[in-house]
């Protein structure tokens, strides 16, 4: 249950660092 937690903070993480680089995809 804690890998699921720590696999969707690192995905969240992920895509706001993929927003902030590259806003003009969303």
């Amino acid at each position: 249950m804690l890998l699921l937690a720590a696999a969707l903070a690192a995905l969240t993480f992920g895509y706001l660092l993929l927003a902030i680089i590259r806003p003009e995809i969303f």
